[in-house]
């Protein structure tokens, strides 16, 4: 497992040194597939979770999010104590939070007034599962580094979504946290003001 870990890397770094779009994919499918195989082959070793992670940060990389999104969720259900479901939980929000952005920007380039409320319902939908997959990471590992950072985006996509009472809550718990870092408390008050007005 270890090995196969190692040749999986060695593949990426080849895929991050090549010039040539066809060799940097040959590469990238390479430590795809060795990935899949150390899951597949050992999966009770301590390899397996990274590899499940760093195969879902290869297809992150190459565009293929869909992918992406399904091969992060396996590595919570396979491995749900592993220290990287803290990671595959903030990469999910962001990748929620993304596709609400992108609808968003095409509802306002949307001149029928119909239609542009349907792809702002569709945003404010992935803004609403951004927001409820972020507040996860706090849940389950609130020591993590991206604790509070994700919990400020979570109120931040509930208020995007228009769900202000969430998004109040969410900022509320993040501004009376005991040793809170005064910037997140800060932006935290200001947004959570926005959403009271809101």
């Amino acid at each position: 497992a270890q090995t196969e870990y190692l040749l999986a890397e060695l593949a990426l770094e080849f895929a991050n040194d090549a010039k040539n779009p066809k060799l940097k994919r040959k590469f990238q499918d390479e430590a795809i597939n060795r990935f899949t195989n150390i899951v597949a082959t050992y999966p009770d070793s301590e390899y397996a979770p990274k590899a499940q992670y760093k195969k879902a940060l290869t297809l992150e990389k190459m565009g293929r999010f869909d992918e992406a999104c399904e091969e992060y969720v396996k590595l919570s259900y396979r491995y749900p104590d592993n220290e990287l479901v803290a990671e595959t939980i903030a990469r999910l929000g962001q990748y929620f939070m993304l596709k609400g952005k992108a609808f968003r920007e095409q509802a306002q380039k949307e001149p029928d007034e119909v239609k542009r409320e349907a792809i702002n319902v569709k945003s404010r939908k992935m803004f609403k599962t951004a927001a409820e997959v972020l507040a996860r990471l706090g849940q389950r590992f609130p020591q993590h580094h991206l604790a509070a950072k994700t919990a400020v985006l979570s109120a931040q996509c509930y208020m995007y979504a228009e769900e202000f009472a969430s998004a109040i809550r969410t900022f509320e718990k993040v501004i009376n946290t005991p040793n809170q870092d005064p910037a997140l408390i800060a932006e935290s008050m200001y947004w959570c003001a926005d959403s009271y007005l809101k």
